[in-house]
């Protein structure tokens, strides 16, 4: 006797149920990933949870005379309130950077709200008087901080040597400035002992000079600074009296010449090799 078994569906006819439900499911999850994607978009744009609302700023070796606070916040022109997504970053840090005091800038997003300000600020090592103004100048000659420095300086900056630098105009520029950089330069070659006592600094024509008590020390350029010094030393202890000019200008050659109260000078008495 034979049994008629009853046929198995075949891939075309059985399984076309579930392909077209997912087919008619696609759609859907597609629409639903664009809205989400909207969704995201509108919170990024509109919504104040991404808005920026704090600016954090710190600033190294800071003073209130080479800068502030509120310097930075004026500069740095941040879009508080808006999406910190579009706050441009490159362009503050430029803003910010461009002040004569700042050494280093970095500005970067802290999510979901805060912008987040670091500043170097320059280091002053000297007040250098030109024709109408002084500023406060770090090692490199770049000059910053307020035209006043004497009237407005903390603690610090009143402590600093003064320089006047003959023939030094202009104001603030945010760049080394030649003169000012070789009088800083010829500044900090002279030894911290001699340069404590010295007075009525002076940069003249490539040339630093100061006054040490009765005597002019010609210092000269910024060069060999430890040979200079002994030698501007061994003047010292020798007890000599009266004013005199002491020119070290050319390292290893020194030039003594007294002054009479008319001020020309006598012949001179040059050392060295």
């Amino acid at each position: 006797m034979t049994q008629i078994l009853p046929a198995r569906p075949t891939a075309a006819s059985g399984a076309s149920g579930p392909p077209r439900q997912s087919r008619r499911r696609l759609p859907a999850l597609c629409l639903a990933v664009v809205a989400s994607v909207v969704g995201i978009g509108w919170a990024v744009v509109h919504s104040s949870a991404l808005a920026l609302r704090h600016v954090d700023i710190s600033i190294k070796v800071n003073s209130t005379s080479v800068l502030s606070r509120a310097d930075v916040l004026r500069a740095l022109r941040a879009p508080v309130g808006r999406p910190l997504l579009f706050a441009d970053v490159d362009r503050m840090r430029q803003r910010v950077a461009a002040l004569p005091g700042a050494a280093a800038v970095e500005v970067e997003r802290q999510w979901p709200r805060t912008l987040q300000v670091a500043v170097t600020a320059r280091r002053p090592v000297a007040i250098v008087s030109g024709t109408r103004s002084a500023y406060l100048a770090d090692r490199t000659g770049v000059l910053f901080g307020l035209p006043d420095p004497f009237g407005t300086a903390g603690r610090a900056e009143r402590d600093l040597p003064i320089v006047r630098v003959i023939g030094l105009t202009g104001g603030l520029s945010g760049a080394v400035r030649p003169l000012a950089a070789g009088a800083v330069a010829a500044l900090r070659s002279v030894p911290a002992p001699l340069r404590q006592r010295a007075a009525d600094l002076r940069f003249v024509a490539g040339g630093l000079q100061f006054r040490l008590g009765s005597r002019l020390v010609r210092w000269g350029p910024g060069v060999d600074g430890a040979t200079k010094g002994a030698e501007v030393r061994s003047v010292l202890r020798s007890g000599r009296q009266g004013s005199m000019v002491v020119d070290v200008s050319v390292p290893g050659v020194l030039v003594t010449r007294p002054v009479h109260r008319s001020g020309i000078h006598r012949r001179g008495r040059a050392t060295g090799p």
